[in-house]
């Protein structure tokens, strides 16, 4: 299959109220269709999503899970299915300006070393005020990216970067039930920690984002632990390079030691102690999932994949 300039990559889960707004918002690109498709990612809906996706089949490509995956699985498999130089993601219950992909082509934004965070509307909060971004300012360096989490009306949940910088990335991240507006921190995390690239915000005008970023501090928090994890993990499987990984080390460290405090995990302080000195792979890993445990014990509002059923997943994670 030939490649495209871009592929927007949707994920969904019982999301048949508002898929329909999001599709009509991804296909009505202003850029000539042969620049883009258009992939869904399914993560197990129990409602009538199937069957309004199946409608505009065959302008998009549907992917449908055969369990659930939480949506950073699900945007991954988008993007291990998608043939796009650079990726757009989307949640299935927002909306993309009608020119976003015709502002990226017409900018000198799209690098191979950099991912760019911008305007999305919530569909079932508030109407949208315009289908179309009014112009593009100067964009602003933001470095670690998901401090975007902090702050109102900076970001949503489209991302836009290179696919082949996460292409070998597909099923190598915990199950983590992370809601899924939260996505963007999560993979901020991942390209920022581990690849290294630059984070831009905001490619469009972002006034009119919704303020939806804050979600559940303890789901965030539970998650960007097991993702730091995962990404150290394959940072010393894929890409031993001595400085990156003692930063990854050190990082994961210390949002174990930050969480552990934050909580009042009393009963991780245990483990935390194999933290002093040099501690081992396997050593942060045990210590990483023990810190995870005792906040999942604490906080019941908190998922985790792989301690459900695949029924009960998605139950917190919208």
């Amino acid at each position: 299959m030939q490649p495209l300039p871009f592929s927007i990559v949707i994920t969904n889960f019982n999301k048949a109220r508002l898929i329909d707004a999001c599709l009509r918002s991804a296909l009505q690109q202003t850029v000539d269709r042969s620049q883009f498709e258009v992939v869904v990612v399914d993560d197990c809906s129990t409602d009538d999503s199937l069957q309004i996706l199946s409608g505009y089949e065959p302008d998009i490509r549907v992917i449908t899970n055969s369990v659930n995956r939480g949506a950073l699985g699900a945007t991954l498999a988008g993007v291990d299915a998608s043939r796009g130089t650079y990726v757009v993601t989307l949640d299935g219950d927002d909306t993309i300006a009608e020119n976003l992909l015709q502002t990226l082509v017409d900018s000198s934004l799209l690098r191979p070393d950099r991912f760019m965070r911008g305007r999305i509307d919530q569909s079932h909060d508030r109407p949208r005020k315009s289908t179309l971004i009014p112009a593009v300012g100067d964009p602003v360096c933001l470095t670690p990216a998901w401090h975007l989490a902090l702050e109102p009306k900076t970001g949503g949940s489209s991302l836009v970067f290179p696919r082949d910088a996460v292409a070998d990335l597909c099923g190598r991240f915990p199950p983590i039930a992370v809601q899924d507006h939260a996505i963007p921190e999560m993979l901020s995390l991942v390209m920022n920690d581990y690849l290294r690239l630059s984070c831009y915000t905001h490619f469009a005008d972002t006034g009119d984002c919704v303020e939806h970023l804050s979600g559940n501090s303890a789901q965030l928090h539970h998650d960007k632990l097991l993702c730091g994890l995962a990404i150290l993990e394959n940072a010393t499987e894929l890409k031993p390079v001595p400085t990156l990984i003692t930063g990854l080390r050190r990082r994961l460290m210390g949002r174990c030691l930050r969480y552990v405090w934050k909580y009042q995990l009393w009963g991780s302080v245990p483990a935390c102690r194999k933290l002093l000195g040099s501690p081992s792979l396997e050593q942060l890993r045990s210590v990483a999932h023990r810190v995870a445990q005792e906040m999942r014990s604490r906080h019941a509002s908190i998922r985790y994949y792989a301690s459900e059923t695949p029924s009960n997943q998605h139950a917190n994670a919208a």
